[in-house]
């Protein structure tokens, strides 16, 4: 079976990266077709595919004086 999404949690093991950072990345809108499932204790659902077009943003701050890649 094909998976066709990923969880949050999922998602974080590949980047390396914490929970806290996908979901900060979600309500930021970084991932393409994702889903908030549920009201008030919903969890998201990632597309397979919309990892495949995202960057991960820089960890850390902008260094001053520098330019944004966006």
């Amino acid at each position: 079976m094909i998976k066709a999404f990923y969880s949050v949690t999922e998602v974080a093991d590949i980047y390396g990266v914490t929970v806290q950072a996908v979901r900060k990345w979600l309500h930021a809108g970084l991932f393409q077709g994702a889903e908030l499932i549920g009201e008030k204790r919903g969890y998201w659902i990632i597309p397979v595919a919309a990892l495949d077009s995202f960057k991960p943003p820089r960890r850390g701050r902008p260094r001053k004086g520098a330019k944004s890649e966006r």
